[in-house]
């Protein structure tokens, strides 16, 4: 059992303004809580100092100053009430601390400012807890946090590290959702080893830096249409309900998805503006990482989006003469995927060798036999040289149009493999 509310003093601060006034309507205590907390918390802070927070938080400078003369007797007469002491204690408590807090009722905290540090580490919200738009200037420490009835972080700011490692975030209700909407994280963040068995929703988050999701499960759907600058990592992670990746966007490295069991209804970005493209050792191993789980769950259009970035990645890696071989791949197939381009090569190389020969030979009317000659040409396995061409034909071309034959040959034999690449491709992907 973890430490009672009612007996911590941080506990009567964030739920103050629901007794100093008696009967008022709720907002207007949510709104005389947020006072006196945000007073309280920014007493210490220097005038410039508080209006940067207040510009955070998007309130007038004046709702953070300390509190007035009737204020200060209002909170008094809260503290002496429910704790038998001055809300002076707070000044001797510390940072705000509800570590192993046994929370036993629904609490905002939203638009509240958090100090350097915040511990709500093993902490245990039996009702619904909002800290939409709050400000966490430093560390903010939920890990091994038990939200039973989900967790709203919609538009908080998190500007140093958050710790949600091995929290978990149950449901009991229509309001047990977990929402980090439009949450921005300014320093790493680790959902190491989480559970969420409420749905989760991230969209519009920002992550600047790292974000940790390392042995996470997800037993309910999660919506991750996030900006992710830094380095996301979900490896061990297990998603046994739909995970919706497709509006996010990673600028830096791409996801690591090593070992990770994903549900059959994952849905991952398919917008090549939503990957990052400079190449590096680690970013060419997670799209192989990215392709071979696609290729587990049998999405065939998703591996062979991350076969074309790991591929674009080995090119930039490679020395010039490799690279050049990467390059005549994506151009002439886009990595075996195009049965298209392939095509096209093959009628440009048939239409190059007609041209040459008819300039060479100078004879327009043998222009058909010039054409199916190179076809054969281009074709030389199905046989239309011996079928339809003259005998000694090929001996009697001049010596530049016979080593042109049969570098058409070797290059039309080589588009074929790659005509034959791409369709098979495209129809195994429908």
């Amino acid at each position: 059992m973890g430490i009672e509310a009612a007996e911590n003093p941080w506990w009567v601060l964030a739920t103050a303004g629901a007794e100093a006034q008696g009967r008022i309507p709720r907002a207007a205590q949510a709104a005389l809580s947020r006072r006196y907390w945000n007073a309280v918390v920014c007493a210490p802070m220097a005038p410039a100092e508080r209006a940067e927070v207040a510009q955070l938080l998007g309130v007038p400078e004046k709702e953070l100053r300390p509190l007035t003369e009737q204020e200060d007797r209002a909170l008094e007469a809260v503290f002496q009430a429910r704790l038998g002491t001055s809300h002076a204690i707070l000044g001797g408590a510390g940072l705000p601390d509800f570590s192993a807090a046994h929370l036993p009722a629904a609490i905002s905290f939203a638009g509240y400012v958090f100090p350097a540090f915040s511990h709500f580490g093993g902490a245990e919200f039996c009702a619904h807890a909002s800290f939409s738009g709050a400000v966490f200037l430093g560390l903010a420490q939920f890990s091994g946090a038990i939200f039973r009835d989900g967790a709203n972080f919609t538009g908080a700011q998190f500007l140093g590290a958050a710790n949600f490692q091995e929290a978990g975030f149950h449901s009991r209700s229509a309001l047990g959702r977990v929402g980090f909407r439009r949450a921005v994280f300014s320093g790493p963040v680790r959902f190491s080893n989480a559970i969420f068995d409420a749905p989760a929703q991230f969209m519009g988050a920002r992550f600047h830096d790292e974000a940790q999701f390392w042995g996470a499960r997800f037993n309910a759907p999660v919506q991750f249409a996030a900006q992710v600058d830094g380095d996301a990592d979900f490896s061990h992670a297990a998603f046994s309900a739909q995970a919706d990746f497709a509006q996010a966007q990673f600028s830096s490295l791409p996801p690591a998805f090593h070992h990770t069991r994903l549900h059959l209804g994952c849905q991952l970005p398919g917008a090549e503006g939503h990957w990052p493209t400079r190449a590096s050792p680690e970013m060419v191993a997670r799209y192989a990482s990215l392709r071979r789980a696609m290729r587990g769950l049998g999405r065939a259009e998703a591996e062979a989006l991350f076969l074309m970035h790991e591929m674009r990645g080995r090119k930039q890696l490679a020395p010039a003469h490799i690279a050049l071989l990467y390059w005549a791949f994506d151009v002439l197939s886009r990595y075996g995927h195009s049965g298209g381009r392939p095509l096209l090569a093959l009628a440009l190389l048939w239409g190059l060798g007609v041209g040459v020969h008819m300039a060479i030979l100078g004879d327009v009317a043998r222009w058909a036999e010039v054409a199916g000659a190179n076809a054969s040409h281009v074709w030389p396995q199905m046989g239309w040289g011996r079928q339809f061409l003259p005998d000694g034909y090929a001996q009697r071309l001049p010596a530049a149009l016979q080593v042109m034959a049969a570098v058409q040959g070797m290059a039309g034999l080589a588009l074929q493999g790659l005509l034959a690449l791409g369709l098979w491709r495209r129809f195994r992907l429908k």
